[in-house]
């Protein structure tokens, strides 16, 4: 009988780093930029059947950038203003670039059930969000200021539009490219990302949708 061993690997998270010039509004209040990227790792999967012949490989990479505003407020100072308790609201702008790999484009016969997107290419998608942080700032020198948090981030992105490559339908693996979208399909096997090209209606389709929501540590 057919049968194949499946593999995958999924980041459990990311490290993101922030550039964020302000002015001093008042002793109390700082407003300024913030200027960010986010990187999430790259998601991997690949099969194998039972006649070690057929199979595949698949990956899905995130890179996420941020603009948006800084508005933080020190309300509680300590030990002559070298440790000072903040809360601050970053307002931002996400923009999302999404690759995606898989060797079944070349592929005479796809394997349809492997469930990534049958697509090669890079897609851009956007959205608005915010971070909201509570921590501490730490001056143990002057000139110099070391600071963590705790917060929590609400970003949806969606609109995933781009150019791939995809089998050309003749069955014999040769490419063809065209322009369309990433979205979202739900059947037996659960929610998957499918790639639709423009002009193509799938009225059982949803845009994909990358939620940021959740919870951040940093320093």
């Amino acid at each position: 009988s057919d049968s194949f061993a499946l593999t995958s690997s999924v980041p459990p998270g990311g490290l993101g780093i922030e550039l964020n010039p302000y002015t001093q509004i008042s002793e109390d209040l700082e407003v300024g930029l913030t200027f960010g990227t986010l990187f999430l790792g790259q998601m991997n999967e690949s099969y194998t059947d039972n006649t070690n012949i057929n199979g595949g490989d698949a990956a899905i990479t995130y890179n996420v950038i941020t603009a948006g505003l800084s508005i933080r407020s020190e309300m509680v100072r300590l030990y002559k203003n070298k440790i000072k308790f903040f809360f601050e609201v970053d307002p931002s702008y996400y923009m999302t670039s999404i690759y995606t790999a898989n060797s079944e484009v070349t592929s005479a016969s796809p394997v349809t059930f492997f469930d990534f997107p049958l697509v090669t290419g890079n897609f851009t998608g956007s959205g608005i969000g915010a971070r909201f942080k509570m921590g501490v700032d730490w001056k143990p020198i002057p000139n110099s200021i070391v600071s963590g948090f705790l917060g929590y981030q609400m970003a949806q992105i969606q609109g995933f539009g781009g150019k791939g490559t995809v089998p050309d339908g003749n069955g014999t693996g040769g490419t063809v490219d065209t322009p369309g979208q990433l979205m979202t399909v739900t059947g037996s096997t659960g929610t998957k990302i499918i790639f639709v090209p423009t002009g193509t209606v799938n009225p059982a389709a949803s845009p994909l949708t990358l939620d940021r929501s959740g919870f951040i540590l940093g320093a």
